[in-house]
């Protein structure tokens, strides 16, 4: 796939990767006979709003799973920018920046039950 339009300064990379993802769903039919039904993405929900927008299928709606992984690093990264923040006192800094793995950990515990939960309502 090529892209035609040319992208300056004043757009986002963020515009140019939602065009590019987009023209991917619109062309998949013709160029490979395939139809995305999901779109596996982070929390940033600016290229599944322009796919949405865009309904590159008449009858089918394309459908968000956020990826774990994104989850786990923005979960993390956001604790790292408190722990660095000197807003905080510095034995709360200190303390949270010791234990963000376990924090993750325990997320990733949480995710994990609630997915077996969730599975185990529609047996």
């Amino acid at each position: 796939m090529s892209v035609l339009k040319n992208w300056d300064d004043s757009q986002s990379s963020s515009a140019m990767e939602a065009s590019i993802i987009v023209k991917g769903f619109k062309t998949s039919e013709d160029m490979y006979g395939i139809r995305y039904a999901k779109f596996i993405g982070d929390g940033d929900s600016n290229v599944f709003k322009k796919i949405l927008e865009q309904r590159p299928y008449k009858d089918l709606t394309v459908q968000k799973v956020k990826c774990r992984n994104h989850l786990y690093r923005n979960f993390c990264n956001k604790l790292r920018d408190i722990a660095k923040n000197r807003k905080f006192f510095g034995e709360f800094r200190n303390a949270l920046n010791g234990n963000v793995y376990r924090l993750r950990n325990a997320v990733a515990k949480a995710v994990k039950f609630r997915k077996i939960y969730n599975d185990s309502l529609f047996l």
